[in-house]
């Protein structure tokens, strides 16, 4: 997510500081890894039976294939298709009648790495469009989903009308002053550069500023601070950004741990995500390395 309207909140943290020369060394056009445009493809929401999901792959990898677009199966993700090029997906009847749903595979790891259970209530702060929570939904979670703009909340209902997705709970809410009885799971995907995505937006990182660097943190901080409240003693908290800076990643989370000890760094368990996608504890997507939109998330306990 983009976060440049909010830069001035929490302004009475230290800012982080980068300077011309590196923001270009990191938005540098000529990576191969922008160039790539394969596409992702999720089914549509089921349940948390793993013989339920392969079925309904391998039936979305058929329909695909009926309609003269192949798939194979995700290589992180245990839902996702992939496709080659970029057909025109949203009109194809699979997608309006909400049988398949586009998304990077990097938030298909971000879902996975929750490891909600059937009946788990889990919040997704920062909602935007909705497409965590449907991949929530197919963990079998009941989920709220969250977040301060009522345009992108119009986009996630619509989303989940199209995908008959009906039990979800949506509140219009800032992430930095939550409403909420703690739960489960708390996962808030913060306003970051988006770094991680210039695969797919490569014209973004011309509107990347230096100030965004070094202020965006100080919001991460707060958010994060402030969604931990309504995780239970024993729930766990994810923190994610789509972007490949350390200032928006493990420095946040350091601090945050730092000055909470009501929490510990949590790695998955063996099998949640794959290993490849996982650096020290954190899930760490590059695109680069793995092919899809660069992630990065911590899991956090709370201890009491």
């Amino acid at each position: 997510m983009r976060g440049a309207a909010v830069l001035g909140l929490g302004a009475h943290r230290p800012a982080l500081r980068v300077d011309n020369h590196e923001i270009a060394r990191r938005t540098d056009s000529s990576d191969e890894w922008i160039r790539d445009r394969s596409g992702i493809v999720t089914r549509g929401v089921a349940g948390d039976d793993e013989s339920t999901v392969d079925m309904a792959t391998s039936a979305g990898a058929k329909a695909l294939a009926a309609a003269g677009i192949p798939a194979e199966d995700t290589p992180f993700s245990l839902w996702g298709l992939r496709l080659q090029g970029k057909p025109a997906v949203n009109k194809l009847d699979l997608y309006t009648q909400g049988a398949i749903e586009v998304q990077d595979e990097g938030s298909q790891l971000l879902a996975l790495l929750t490891d909600a259970k059937r009946g788990e209530m889990v919040v997704d702060f920062c909602a935007g469009a909705g497409g965590k929570t449907l991949a929530l939904l197919q963990a079998g979670a009941r989920v709220i989903a969250s977040d301060r703009s009522a345009n992108r909340l119009q986009r996630l209902n619509a989303n989940l009308e199209r995908m008959h997705a009906t039990h979800v709970d949506v509140r219009e809410m800032d992430a930095t002053a939550p409403t909420l009885e703690p739960v489960d799971v708390v996962l808030i995907d913060v306003p970051c550069t988006g770094t991680g995505t210039f695969r797919r937006h490569p014209d973004a990182r011309w509107r990347l500023r230096v100030s965004d660097i070094a202020l965006l943190p100080v919001l991460q901080r707060d958010i994060l601070a402030a969604a931990s409240s309504c995780v239970k003693p024993g729930g766990l908290l994810i923190y994610s950004t789509c972007s490949l800076e350390h200032e928006e990643n493990d420095a946040v989370v350091h601090e945050f741990l730092a000055e909470d000890d009501s929490f510990v760094l949590e790695p998955p368990a063996a099998g949640v995500v794959p290993d490849v996608v996982l650096d020290k504890g954190f899930l760490r997507v590059l695109p680069q390395e793995h092919g899809v939109d660069g992630a990065f998330a911590a899991r956090m306990r709370r201890i009491r």
